[in-house]
């Protein structure tokens, strides 16, 4: 397993965008026969000793596998640098659900923190010992009702099959439109609402995009819905992450009738959003990139990396700088290892044989071989993607295509939403509650629409 952090909420130091999920150590598959255990006050204690940082005690209740493994060893770091940074001290459990895949019974508690949700698992052997703990975003409940004249149904991406996928569709009560959309995430595990902190993008774009006579379909991440499984996968990439689901998506949407669908993909859905297209011809009539890149994604993480340390001094940045320049040199070896090596290896915390196949796709190439009408957006205050390396390369690499247009919008964030506030700029500003600006959603509507 390996240790990482969702790109929507941004770099670490040496913390990356996890293709799985926040997760230390652990195999899973599936569990019964747990009878006799308190299976709830193991993950209360759990829980609570993480809160009082007793991390030593946390240990002692892996099992012999889970010690051996070295994010397990990182636990301390995990929690303080990636859970808490994030969603501030912890507050209460919500309630904790149970499920069994045998041999193992998995906990999930939902928790409330000081920004935000956060689902808990806990994976245990029969006997109660600790056998994979992950961290995962929890879509916790707002007040925002769906405006009038809309109506969503239930949907399943991928029914029947062991990647099944809830999701909704949204479009105006008199029924389809003939034109939908698919929502694709960016990188880590996400709902169908994107939801980050108490911000829903997602749902945001699928109202507003219905409201203007566009049907939109989005979905949970399969990393969301299936973080266990995805997880304890050997040779996990973005074809299983992402990219078989969106396709997915658009088949189903072409069979339901729909004349006309595009893909509006968001940071990491952005960059994939041409090899998407490229791998199923004639299921998409055109992408709209929000937040994407053309560029690979471990010169985005070494930016971002680079981008987090900038404020620090003396021997406290030489020691993270030394860590960034050690993960930069496996880059290199990368390009040797067998086949093996990348799976056991890792850089900035992904694992080396998914990130390999990541880079060696180049979204612009594919970008440039596609005829369709393609739309690439960009917020100007957006600190996790550069307007002068990211967007800016978007454009040098379409000059000359006359099917690419691009927006950039002042003053917006990497959600899309206004950039504000004492934390704007930082990974505390998500905290804010916001909504994705109408002038973004507007413009998305008449590109596809025309």
């Amino acid at each position: 397993m390996y240790i990482g952090e969702d790109v929507n909420r941004g770099f670490l130091l040496i913390v990356a965008a996890v293709a799985a999920m926040v997760a230390v150590g652990g195999v899973l598959a599936s569990g019964v026969l747990h009878q006799g255990t308190d299976y709830e006050g193991r993950t209360v204690t759990l829980i609570d000793h993480l809160d009082r940082g007793e991390y030593d005690e946390v240990f002692e209740m892996f099992d012999d596998t889970m010690k051996e493994d070295p994010s397990a060893k990182n636990l301390q770091a995990t929690w303080e640098e990636h859970i808490l940074s994030n969603y501030g001290q912890f507050g209460t459990i919500e309630e904790i659900d149970y499920t069994d895949q045998t041999p193992y019974r998995i906990a999930q508690a939902y928790c409330h923190f000081m920004y935000g949700g956060l689902c808990i698992t806990v994976v245990y052997n029969i006997g109660g010992t600790v056998a994979g703990l992950f961290f995962g975003p929890w879509n916790t409940d707002d007040d925002m009702n769906l405006p009038e004249g809309l109506k969503e149904s239930d949907v399943l991406i991928n029914k029947g099959t062991e990647w099944e996928l809830a999701g909704k569709l949204t479009g105006l009560t008199g029924g389809i439109t003939g034109t939908a959309a698919v929502l694709v995430h960016g990188s880590g595990p996400s709902d169908m609402d994107e939801t980050i902190y108490t911000n829903k993008p997602f749902r945001d774009l699928a109202w507003g995009l219905a409201e203007s006579g566009i049907d939109v379909l989005r979905y949970d991440k399969r990393t969301y819905a299936h973080g266990a499984a995805m997880a304890s996968m050997d040779k996990l990439t973005v074809e299983e992450e992402t990219i078989q689901d969106a396709i997915a998506a658009g088949v189903m949407l072409r069979e339901m009738g729909y004349e006309n669908v595009y893909l509006i993909g968001h940071s990491m859905g952005g960059m994939l959003a041409p090899r998407i297209l490229e791998e199923c011809p004639g299921t998409f009539d055109g992408f709209v990139s929000m937040a994407g890149s053309p560029r690979t994604l471990t010169e985005i993480i070494i930016d971002q990396n680079r981008a987090a340390i900038e404020e620090l001094e003396g021997e406290q940045r030489e020691y993270y700088e030394g860590l960034i320049e050690a993960e930069i040199g496996k880059l290199d070896l990368m390009d040797r290892w067998t086949e093996q090596e990348l799976l056991s290896n890792t850089v900035f915390s992904l694992p080396a044989y998914y990130v390999k196949e990541m880079n060696s796709h180049d979204a612009a190439e594919a970008a440039r071989g596609l005829d369709v009408p393609m739309l690439f957006v960009q917020g100007s205050a957006d600190f996790q993607v550069s307007v002068e390396k990211d967007y800016e390369a978007w454009r040098d690499a379409m000059k000359g295509e006359s099917s690419a247009g691009f927006i950039l919008y002042p003053g917006l964030n990497h959600l899309f939403m206004v950039s504000q506030g004492d934390d704007a700029g930082t990974l505390r500003e998500y905290a804010q509650k916001g909504t994705v600006s109408n002038t973004v959603i507007e413009d998305i509507a008449e590109f596809i629409l025309g």
